[in-house]
């Protein structure tokens, strides 16, 4: 059975429509060509997907057998109370479209600190979070919602933080990205070891039902005193790929792995290839 479907952050940069395919649909079919298993839809400067374009994008997701995930847009807010109306608001659309296109699981960054302190956002952000999965329960969805481990230090989204969420508040998953929580520690967390303690404290405090569904992302990264500051390609990283790859393996993880790397496919090849 397999473990990992791994795939790209968006449509890959090969990809050539033909014969009147939209984008989308056209990036879903080279996933397959390149013998990749998985694509992110990237909603992060707005939900650009219609209602109407959905039933299209499912079809060809159903009839080439890719899985498909998401990435919510990047200004969602669900810490500061000037915001977190909007934030959940586009959450929401995110989630109705997501569902109309077969979408697995929907990445997304919840908050910035603003100006509280990291308890009185953890409140704010777990009650807008409750509010968006009763909605998503109410109305019979499918598709996971997922906070994403965040690469700055001034982000709502550590791995305690996330874990916690999850504890409190049912039915809430992570997206796990590596190479965040690598910036993040400004280079601490890497390699082999590193990551397999991130694994095993994963398990420990969430059990085999996380680790058997993961959601990842994976990428070279540039950090500095406040951690992430850009995404590179794995070749211009410090970022030790090939030490998580063995950490997941030899863990009891399985699930979807998507590459952020600016290459996308290139990056992503490798990585299937490690990890298959």
């Amino acid at each position: 059975m397999q473990r990992f479907f791994v795939g790209t952050a968006g449509i890959p940069h090969s990809t050539v429509p033909k014969n009147g395919e939209d984008p989308t649909s056209a990036g879903i079919r080279t996933i397959r060509e390149l013998k990749l298993d998985a694509m992110e839809l990237e909603f992060v400067n707005g939900v650009y997907l219609k209602p109407e374009k959905t039933i299209y994008v499912k079809e060809m997701k159903d009839n080439y057998n890719v899985v498909l995930t998401a990435h919510a847009p990047y200004f969602l807010n669900l810490g500061n109370p000037e915001k977190v109306e909007m934030s959940k608001s586009v959450l929401i659309h995110t989630l109705k479209i997501a569902e109309l296109a077969g979408i697995k699981s929907i990445a997304f960054h919840p908050a910035y600190y603003f100006k509280q302190n990291p308890e009185e956002t953890f409140k704010i952000v777990k009650k807008a979070i409750s509010d968006i999965l009763e909605f998503s329960r109410k109305n019979g969805y499918k598709v996971e919602l997922r906070p994403e481990t965040a690469g700055k230090t001034f982000q709502f989204g550590s791995i305690q933080e996330l874990i916690k969420l999850c504890k409190e508040i049912e039915g809430l998953k992570i997206c796990i990205d590596f190479a965040h929580i690598y910036s993040r520690s400004r280079g601490e967390v890497n390699g082999y070891d590193g990551f397999m303690r991130v694994i095993e404290n994963f398990w420990k405090e969430l059990g085999d039902s996380a680790l058997k569904d993961m959601h990842c992302h994976v990428e070279g990264i540039q950090f500095g005193k406040t951690g992430e500051i850009r995404h590179l390609n794995f070749s211009e990283s410090g970022f030790d790929y090939r030490g998580l790859a063995q950490a997941l393996l030899e863990s009891r993880a399985e699930g979807i792995i998507i590459c952020e790397s600016p290459s996308l496919e290139s990056d992503a090849i490798l990585l299937k290839e490690l990890l298959s």
